[in-house]
């Protein structure tokens, strides 16, 4: 079956409906050249490669639609990202399926929810109500983080919510590599559609980044640089020609989780704007700073216990962030160890929930 986003064709759906596995409907972001979504995705496909074949495309393929209801979905997933906030497809689509589909399990893995005052904020719309009910229709809920959980009971929702980490950390390291100590640090900076980061501001992001990549190329750091998003070198780049630096190293093979993880974890340190590349940065053991563009970046940093960590993109401080990261360099074995043991708690819980979910569909 198709994995990356692209419309299903007849021999991917003959594949899918040929399969003896288990068949769930997957709703996610993903295929569209984001590592971030794409990851999500990946994990979730290989936490659950034993036993269940997940049909992904964004629109379903010539059998699918013809076939409609006789494919027979165990389960219906709705995906990591933050998608349960606003007026979405997902939501549409799930309106939609859970009453075709109506002996399927409901199933949340691992999804971050809407902070509807950061949105408001941004002039988005979100629907918490008719989201309410449809998570409600769940049979199982996990979410991202501790915010996520807290705004579904704020919204009224219920049933039991579990906070079972963001699914990229299904891929975490077994173990923890000790850090070499030669001043190599990573960094990811992004903008946003629409400028939707805390302070509406991504010139001054910029122009944060562009100082800190100067003052850490005066005191003799190797700076490497992760995009998570074509979008990211460019803008990345706009800093690097600010910072008046050049010869940086810029990991354009972006696509690849597994590459961007090994090079993530040559680095002593790491510093990132964009959700994911912090993720990754913990499942390899490297200690980050998290430069706080949404509400989504905390609700991750504090299901792992590294809120202090975490730095709103419009109350960044160059002296500061500087402090802090030399305070991590000076401790690196102390904060690898510390987040390690948060990481492996969080993929200990993941395996719980692939466990307990794969006993809930099998009761379908």
């Amino acid at each position: 079956m198709t994995s990356e986003g692209e419309k299903s064709g007849f021999f991917q759906d003959l594949k899918f409906i040929l399969s003896n596995k288990i068949k769930a409907r997957y709703y996610g972001w993903h295929g569209f050249s984001n590592l971030g979504d794409d990851v999500i995705y990946h994990a979730t496909r290989e936490a659950f490669a034993k036993d269940v074949l997940f049909y992904a495309a964004e629109e379903d393929g010539p059998l699918a639609e013809l076939l409609g209801r006789r494919l027979n979905f165990r389960a219906i997933f709705l995906g990591g990202g933050t998608l349960i906030k606003g007026p979405s497809a997902y939501l549409r689509q799930l309106r939609k399926v859970l009453p075709i589909f109506t002996k399927a399990k409901f199933i949340i893995f691992g999804t971050g929810v809407g902070d509807v005052e950061m949105w408001k904020s941004f002039g988005v719309k979100t629907d918490t109500e008719r989201w309410r009910d449809i998570v409600e229709r769940s049979d199982y809920i996990g979410v991202r983080g501790p915010l996520s959980k807290k705004h579904l009971i704020e919204w009224g929702v219920k049933k039991e919510i579990r906070v079972i980490g963001d699914t990229a950390v299904w891929f975490a390291r077994e173990k923890v590599a000790p850090k070499e100590k030669t001043k190599r640090i990573g960094i990811n900076l992004g903008s946003t559609y629409k400028e939707q980061i805390h302070g509406r501001n991504e010139n001054a992001v910029l122009e944060f980044g562009a100082s800190l990549m100067k003052r850490l190329a005066q005191e003799g750091w190797q700076i490497s640089l992760f995009p998570m998003v074509q979008e990211d070198v460019e803008y990345m780049n706009r800093a690097v020609k600010m910072a008046g630096i050049s010869d940086l190293e810029m990991h354009k093979n972006f696509l690849d989780f597994r590459y961007v993880m090994k090079e993530m974890e040559k680095q002593d340190i790491f510093i990132g704007e964009k959700l994911h590349s912090v993720v990754l940065a913990s499942c390899v053991y490297t200690p980050a700073i998290m430069l706080e563009y949404r509400t989504k970046c905390k609700d991750f940093m504090m299901s792992i216990g590294r809120e202090d960590w975490n730095y709103r993109t419009d109350n960044l401080n160059l002296g500061t962030i500087f402090d802090r990261l030399t305070e991590l360099y000076e401790n690196l074995e102390t904060h690898q160890n510390r987040i390690a043991a948060q990481i492996k708690k969080i993929k200990a819980g993941l395996e719980t929930a692939v466990s307990e979910i794969n006993s809930i569909i099998r009761k379908t």
